[in-house]
């Protein structure tokens, strides 16, 4: 069961529950102090948001079986679904506010846009890509050179080009992805010492969301695709 308390919460088996369970209802009571709410649902044919803004919380779910989500797909088919099993909670993401400053609010929405109150519950444990009892305490001030200390370089990395709002995103082996409070001239010499801005954890298969955090960016490679290190 998901799990959360007043000193760690861990996400990592929302994976293995549906969001038509109990279980699952019953983690986000313990991240609200009021009745868990209802989740704005964004359904598209291949890939489901669950998007719970007052928990900045967003879940991501993908079909199976053949089902084929429309655009109006509305919570009570999403828990119907959910709990054939047609519909498989793939990706958590997790919103935090105080890496956006008046500065660096984004000239247009994407999913870093402050719509989503800050996640409720830290430190939060992210698991290590590779050393399954080695997660990592993760705080709305931790920096990437905190990650990169943790985990290593990572596997794949991008943005932060100049004229675009899409911060630097860095990515350990399909498992974690962070985009960081970094962006423009110089985002890079400056990953380091960002603090993050959205948390994506993933099946070790599932690698949604890479596209749209990716966009027009390239890959960068070299020194500028390095976060430094203080």
């Amino acid at each position: 069961m998901a799990q959360a308390t007043a000193q760690r919460t861990s996400l990592a088996p929302v994976f293995a529950l549906s969001p038509a369970s109990p279980e699952f209802t019953a983690f986000l009571g313990k991240l609200s102090s009021n009745t868990p709410p209802e989740a704005e649902v964004k359904a598209y044919p291949d890939i489901v948001y669950l998007n719970y803004y007052s928990l900045g919380l967003s879940v991501s779910l993908e079909p199976r079986e053949g089902f084929k989500p429309g655009r109006d797909l509305r919570w009570e088919q999403v828990r119907a679904e959910a709990g054939t099993g047609r519909l498989e909670v793939t990706g958590v993401d997790v919103y935090n506010h105080t890496a956006v400053k008046k500065s660096d609010e984004p000239a247009r929405p994407s999913k870093t846009t402050p719509t989503y109150s800050p996640f409720p519950s830290f430190p939060l444990l992210v698991p290590h890509p590779s050393k399954p009892n080695s997660p990592l305490s993760l705080m709305p001030s931790s920096t990437g050179s905190e990650l990169v200390s943790a985990f290593g370089e990572p596997t794949r990395k991008g943005g932060g080009a100049s004229g675009t709002s899409l911060g630097v995103w860095t990515e350990w082996e399909g498992k974690v992805m962070v985009e960081w409070a970094s962006s423009g001239l110089g985002a890079w010499d400056k990953g380091g010492e960002s603090r993050w801005r959205v948390l994506s954890l993933f099946r070790p298969s599932a690698t949604n969301g890479e596209n749209e955090r990716n966009g027009s960016a390239s890959v960068l490679g070299g020194k500028e695709g390095v976060l430094m290190l203080p």
